[in-house]
């Protein structure tokens, strides 16, 4: 969509995204058959998925399994990304700090702070922020408190994160698990 010497702007399924030439390694394009399946491919997902605006009243959200877990892309603050795991049992949604980074919270300049056990049973201090906006295949909400993990803490099977009650809380929400599908449905 625009080229500059510092990034790249390209349009995805879901809306935009800007990459950093710093951060890229590589660059396939697409032939114009290639570049045909793709756009099939994403219109097979928006007709599987809907096209659901913020707005909307519910929405049957796409699923990858991950061992007995969901992994649910979430699209944070329009700028980043995050592979974040569905964890009824998280209290906040939580991000692992790069992921936040990317998302445009500064974890340095943070200094409210919230007291949490990971996995593991370890108590850590996290960094606690307000993303403007989550977005969920098409669900959108704003102002959703998140805690942000030390820089130090990481653990690979967290993805980029946890997507846990203050996202959650604000749908009605089941699992179909035979489908891998989330329903949000807005009360």
């Amino acid at each position: 969509k625009k080229e500059t010497n510092d990034f790249i702007e390209v349009q995805v399924n879901y809306g935009n995204v800007k990459l950093y030439r710093d951060q890229i390694t590589a660059i396939n394009r697409s032939d114009s058959e290639q570049s045909a399946q793709i756009k099939q491919s994403w219109e097979e997902s928006k007709a599987q998925t809907g096209n659901v605006s913020s707005g909307s009243k519910s929405n049957e959200v796409s699923v990858r399994k991950l061992g007995d877990h969901f992994l649910i892309t979430t699209f944070l603050n329009g700028k980043a990304i995050g592979n974040l795991i569905m964890d009824t049992g998280a209290s906040f949604v939580v991000l692992k700090s790069s992921v936040a980074q990317a998302a445009g919270l500064d974890y340095d300049k943070i200094t409210d702070v919230v007291e949490m056990s990971v996995a593991d049973g370890r108590r850590i201090t996290a960094k606690l922020a307000v993303l403007d906006k989550i977005k969920v295949q098409g669900m959108e909400e704003r102002k959703v408190e998140v805690a942000i993990l030390p820089k130090d803490v990481t653990d690979p099977s967290m993805q980029d994160g946890l997507l846990g009650m203050t996202f959650l809380r604000r749908f009605r929400f089941q699992v179909d698990y035979q489908k891998s599908k989330l329903i949000l449905e807005r009360p």
